[in-house]
């Protein structure tokens, strides 16, 4: 038997669905950066980098009139997954950059992975970009979201993962497994 509050069942259950998402999400890429970087601090800092990311795309997309539907949370599902790859590739630099001091790791770890991290963000900044001419409504949020996203990610990763490191990043064996 429906009734007409079924649709509020379901407006609750997106609603509870995306924080649940994204939380195991993130608990999934905790995981992930621990296994390939052995070090939990610089783990705790790249999770924080990536609820960022994912809070000020969901906030300025929330600005802009979004409202959670279906069609927003297939969109908001895969955020963390899009934002978790340019701060992997960053860790993961910082950590084998055979440096001593935070400032040379940090410089290391741009030098390597910061042209293939700003080719991979171009790209997908701009497919996103033509996305947000297409008609059909999916394609158009997602350009927009893939556009966010992007920008977002690369200036995050790029200048605030990267200066939390060089400030205050692990060196020596601080933070490693044992």
């Amino acid at each position: 038997v429906t009734s007409e509050l079924d649709f509020y069942d379901l407006q609750k259950s997106i609603g509870e669905g995306a924080y649940n998402s994204a939380g195991v999400s993130t608990l999934i890429a905790f995981v992930v950066l621990v296994a390939t970087t052995k070090n939990v601090i610089l783990t705790v800092y790249s999770c924080v980098c990536i609820v960022f990311i994912c809070g000020f795309s969901t906030g300025i997309l929330v600005f802009e009139g979004w409202e959670l539907n279906i069609l927003e949370s297939i969109i908001f599902s895969v955020a963390v997954g899009v934002s978790v790859d340019f701060v992997a590739h960053y860790s993961h630099a910082y950590v084998q950059a055979p440096k001593e001091s935070r400032a040379e790791k940090v410089k290391e770890s741009l030098t390597v992975m910061g042209v293939s991290i700003s080719s991979a963000s171009a790209t997908t900044f701009i497919a996103g970009f033509v996305m947000c001419f297409s008609k059909t409504l999916f394609f158009y949020k997602f350009g927009i979201f893939l556009v966010l996203i992007m920008g977002l990610s690369w200036l995050l990763s790029t200048f605030f993962l990267s200066s939390l490191l060089a400030i205050v990043g692990p060196t020596g064996k601080w933070g490693y497994e044992r």
